[in-house]
């Protein structure tokens, strides 16, 4: 009928018919106006300050213009999980967020890339997840034992949640002030030596156990009594029960060394904050880190020059300094040192630190004090290496205060 004219889907047809019933034959279509609707700033700025803490990020490259449009930022968490620790944040501090969708467009604007490569993680992170998938197995391994498939299933959802309790929220309540109930997250607490009254910091609060690290260490304790106590699981020598034991003993150690990981490197991040927020405008904070070898490329290259090539070493320092002119910014110089070939021992960097505080010193005549801050390797925090840093003074003019 009505090819003559156009032609009629019959979803149309269909949809013409329902309106037709419903509202009446020959009443037009109303059109429903949409209307934009603006989003509150302060439920905004709440969020992204929320987003934007150093435990939700790893690593961040600028660019190199003059122009910064955007830090390409790498996530080390999704965004279902950074939503919901953020509506979590609000159901206790009682804010009214925005919606979810809401939430998940905002990041999505928000460029970011998250986490694919795995080269070069950090050895206590690595172990610590290494521990949770060795412990998984072997509850697979005590299920075909004869372990109940219930109480699997349970123990591995509970792995499951305490790892990414780990991964985000524990990083986020050690970061918090010192006066957390729980005593995992009390830093003040957690690093005090029980022994040493010098290293040991009194707090005017009770500590608990949260809901979290409770279910954590009850987990662990539960494969490891299922391993060696329970009478339904039934190995098939002692051999292969003393192995199992021994691995899942093994596993916790790495994980609980994880966790304690964690807190002391905030514990530390903490404190360069700190140092760097009292900088002083004689005074320089240096960050130095081993980077990894440089392999140096040529434009034609033979296959003899090509085999065997070997990295170059390279250690790279960065100066954060307050300039005499600017009372609240700081100034960030870069200086790397190259080596064709050297060990990465203490007497390597006693060397870099003495000739770099002496190029710091000609350039910066008014600097006299300085901050040394570096990862926990050997060649940093050897004793040779913190008995020759005496000496630093009467060679650069430079005096190191403290190694944070």
């Amino acid at each position: 009928m009505h090819a003559p004219f156009e032609k009629v889907s019959d979803r149309q047809i269909k949809k013409a018919r329902s309106h037709a019933k419903i509202v009446g034959a020959g009443f037009p279509v109303e059109k429903v106006p949409y209307h934009r609707v603006r989003i509150d700033s302060t439920k905004l700025e709440h969020f992204l300050a929320f987003v934007d803490q150093p435990y939700f990020y790893q690593d961040v490259s600028l660019n190199s213009g003059q122009q910064m449009i955007m830090p390409n930022v790498v996530r080390t968490v999704c965004r279902s999980t950074m939503i919901k620790q953020y509506q979590q944040r609000c159901s206790e501090e009682e804010f009214q967020p925005l919606s979810q969708a809401t939430l998940y467009r905002i990041l999505k604007v928000r460029e970011a890339s998250q986490r694919t490569s795995l080269q070069g993680l950090d050895d206590t992170a690595a172990s610590g997840a290494e521990g949770f998938e060795t412990l998984a197995n072997i509850v697979d391994e005590l299920e075909r034992c004869g372990a109940s498939h219930e109480w699997c299933e349970r123990s591995r959802n509970h792995l499951r949640d305490s790892k990414r309790y780990l991964k985000t929220s524990y990083r986020a309540h050690c970061r918090d002030d010192c006066d957390d109930q729980c005593a995992d997250h009390c830093r003040s607490h957690a690093l005090s030596d029980s022994e040493n009254k010098e290293f040991h910091t009194l707090c005017t609060h009770d500590h608990t156990q949260c809901d979290k690290c409770e279910l954590l260490s009850s987990t662990l304790g539960d494969i490891l009594a299922k391993i060696w106590e329970s009478c339904e699981v039934q190995f098939y020598s002692q051999d292969q029960l003393e192995d199992t034991f021994y691995d899942a003993n093994h596993a916790k150690e790495m994980v609980l060394q994880w966790k304690s990981h964690i807190l002391r490197a905030e514990n530390q991040d903490r404190g360069k904050t700190s140092a760097v927020n009292f900088l002083q405008e004689d005074t320089v904070f240096i960050m130095m880190d081993w980077a990894m070898k440089f392999t140096q490329m040529k434009y034609r290259e033979k296959q003899s020059e090509w085999f065997g090539k070997r990295g170059i070493n390279w250690h790279v320092s960065c100066v954060l300094s307050k300039p005499t002119d600017s009372a609240s910014k700081l100034e960030v110089k870069s200086y790397v040192h190259l080596f064709n070939s050297c060990a990465q021992e203490s007497p390597t960097v006693y060397g870099i630190i003495i000739h770099l505080l002496k190029e710091i010193k000609a350039t910066n005549p008014h600097i006299t004090k300085a901050f040394l801050r570096s990862d926990g390797a050997g060649c940093y925090h050897s004793n040779n290496l913190i008995a020759s840093l005496e000496q630093c003074f009467s060679i650069t003019g430079i005096k190191v205060m403290r190694y944070v």
